[in-house]
């Protein structure tokens, strides 16, 4: 278990044998300078098609930000790339930082009406894509980097001014449940507290090689990617789980040690590819969970596949990085625990009035986050980042409360959370309990009006291929494991849980049918 200690209703981590950020590195960029010299023999980043060490990592950053300063790019000009999970895509990002410009990363599906409005909004001066499209724009290929043309401009190492810690490194829109998009502007000291934070919240390794499915514009597979390069350590990336062959090809060829998973890859390699990660059981050092709430189902089908292994459950958020983190195979903790502060966090508390309070479970608070990795704000939207942060902290819509060993019960976001008479019920709760039900492949539950408690839950439940749909029976077994009060009032059969490509259901889209 991580040590903490409060002081004025604040949670900080207290280990002692964490190593903070002992080098005074300001930037990822300058880690990677660094391995470059220290190790450049060892692999830092490889993709299903390539592979680089530090030190060719370091020469071919150099030379596409050399071509990049050729064709215009300064510092705190804005540059919009779509993703790929690719090595050039790494190259680009560092390139960037080499001339202190701005990173701007979209998902690989993003519309070209979205890629304009963005670029509008930045003032961007490049869009870096493989995909073709009629914007009026100055526009790189990504697969074309490695390419003599964009590496036969080199800067050397006396070139490049390394940017201040509080400069500005990458605008992140965020792509929440509800479609709505603010873009959150982090500085080059931040990436590096949210990297630390990871690094030292799984204890990782020098030799460690993660491999990272998910989309490196979300912030989960980006910041670990920042996790691996301030490590010195190495990544691997993978365009997701669903081509399961060449997803275990990679970790065969890289002897990979840890997975950075969603939970929805989660399921999927639980379920039909469980007998394939089985066989990795003695490989895989740990694994990190993280861009949506975790079920505990889930957590017991991953314990069952790698009984040995360290499995992390990471919170956090795109303003303000990992903040806590708990191992559910080895730490004793309650269902949605999410743990302890990672070493450069401290959670606080507040309440609707913006009054920091000492939560508990009948009255639960707002979670803060507060350190060097918080955002410094949400692009050109100064009145919705202060209504976001409060003498330093970043308010969630999260609702939690402390536990008498000082870990952190996440409740939920505070639109999720089914107000019963009073009570504050998780609905997630709920619906770990229904995906144990025999014949039901997913289900969600949310809150609708209830005449006598104000609220009630409703269920929605898929079925798998061939099982009936018997409300009765759903409600008799969940008569044995819910109180009364938590019991679904409306049980309903639909086609499919609408999710993000991480999990999250979007509940706003069950509650408008």
């Amino acid at each position: 278990m991580l040590g903490v200690f409060i002081k004025c209703y604040t949670i900080r981590c207290d280990r002692l044998d964490y190593h903070m950020n002992d080098s005074n590195m300001n930037s990822v960029l300058e880690y990677i300078i660094k391995y470059s010299k220290e190790t450049p023999d060892v692999l830092s980043c490889a993709d299903a098609k390539r592979k680089l060490t530090y030190g060719e990592l370091m020469a071919r950053i150099l030379g596409f930000a050399g071509y990049l300063r050729h064709i215009g790019i300064n510092k705190g000009d804005l540059v919009v790339i779509i993703c790929a999970q690719k090595v050039e895509y790494i190259i680009t990002e560092f390139a960037l930082h080499a001339l202190g410009a701005v990173f701007v990363p979209l998902e690989k599906s993003v519309s070209v009406e979205r890629v304009k409005e963005i670029l509008a909004l930045t003032d961007s001066k490049l869009l870096v894509s493989d995909r073709e499209t009629d914007i009026d724009i100055a526009n790189l290929k990504l697969s074309d980097i490695l390419t003599e043309s964009y590496q036969n401009n080199k800067l050397d190492l006396s070139d490049i001014t390394l940017p201040a810690p509080e400069d500005t490194s990458e605008v992140l829109f965020t792509t929440g449940t509800t479609g709505k998009e603010k873009g959150v502007e982090m500085a080059y000291a931040g990436s590096v507290a949210v990297a630390e934070n990871a690094r030292d919240g799984v204890h990782l390794k020098k030799d460690n090689v993660d491999i990272i499915p998910v989309p490196i514009n979300h912030v989960l597979g980006l910041r670990r990617c920042y996790t691996s390069l301030v490590n010195g350590s190495s990544l691997v990336l993978c365009d997701g789980v669903t081509f399961m062959q060449d997803f275990f090809n990679l970790v065969d060829f890289y002897r990979v040690t840890s997975m950075t998973l969603v939970p929805a890859y989660i399921n999927i390699l639980t379920g039909i590819g469980r007998t394939k990660l089985i066989q990795y059981r003695d490989q895989i050092r740990f694994v990190q969970a993280g861009g949506a709430k975790l079920q505990e189902q889930d957590k017991e089908n991953l314990k069952e596949c790698l009984p040995d292994t360290r499995l992390f459950d990471m919170y956090g958020c795109t303003e303000a990085g990992v903040a806590c983190a708990i191992d559910y195979n080895s730490e004793e903790a309650l269902p949605s625990s999410i743990g302890w502060p990672t070493v450069n966090s401290e959670i606080a508390f507040f309440d609707r009035d913006a009054n920091r309070i000492l939560p508990t479970k009948e009255t639960p608070g707002f979670i803060a986050i507060k350190g060097t990795m918080t955002m410094k704000g949400y692009y050109k939207d100064p009145e919705l980042t202060k209504k976001t942060m409060i003498d330093g902290y970043v308010i969630t819509n999260d609702l939690g409360y402390l536990e008498a060993d000082n870990s952190i019960i996440i409740l939920g976001r505070d639109d999720d959370v089914i107000n019963i008479g009073g009570s504050k019920v998780d609905p997630s709760e709920i619906e770990d309990h229904v995906s144990r039900i025999g014949g039901i492949s997913d289900c969600a539950c949310i809150a609708v009006e209830d005449d006598i408690f104000g609220q009630t839950p409703k269920l929605f439940v898929v079925m798998d291929e061939g099982a009936d749909f018997d409300p009765e029976r759903i409600l008799r077994i969940l008569r044995a494991r819910l109180e009364n009060f938590k019991m679904p009032r409306i049980v309903v059969q639909t086609d499919e849980i609408p999710r993000t490509y991480n999990g999250k259901i979007k509940r706003d889209i069950l509650g408008a049918d």
